[in-house]
């Protein structure tokens, strides 16, 4: 994942299932009121499609990547959910589950080295996760506050 290549950009990280109704609800929200209102090039998005469903599958992910079909998104198939364990613990989420449903944002000097680095802010869909659930409208004004270099809100529990 071409994560440090784009720094001094706003990044973007999501993990989905390609079959799940409500990723894909969350994939359009992104879209349409964040990808589709900031037209700027300082925003790239790498969507992590994992196998959580017994659905999941590649051409599953070819069809759900139509709808996060920004130029600025690099989407990903993680079949063996090898990232889990990192976004577990970029979000200091100790249990032992798949999660996904969940959105990441990071500044312009996120740097991924060995680790997912922890996001300065997120949004999930996992009652009980840390984080607030996700709002789109919500998300998108962090992602502006992020393009103007503003610092952005801490996550706090929902």
């Amino acid at each position: 994942m071409p994560f440090n290549l784009a720094q001094g950009k706003v990044r973007i990280i999501v993990f989905f299932s390609p079959t799940c109704s409500h990723c894909i609800a969350n994939a359009n929200g992104l879209q349409q009121l964040v990808l589709d209102k900031l037209s700027t090039p300082d925003i790239e998005v790498y969507a992590v499609w994992m196998k959580i469903l017994d659905t999941d599958n590649r051409q599953a992910v070819d069809r759900a990547a139509t709808v996060l079909h920004d130029k600025r998104v690099h989407h990903y198939w993680d079949e063996k959910s090898v990232l889990n364990a990192q976004l577990l613990d970029a979000i200091m989420f100790d249990v032992q589950l798949r999660l996904y449903n969940i959105q990441l944002l990071y500044d312009r000097t996120a740097t991924w080295d060995k680790r997912l680095p922890r996001p300065p802010y997120w949004m999930q869909e996992y009652r009980g996760a840390p984080g607030p659930i996700w709002d789109a409208p919500t998300f998108a004004n962090e992602v502006l506050k992020a393009l103007e270099d503003k610092s952005l809100d801490t996550p706090a529990p929902h």
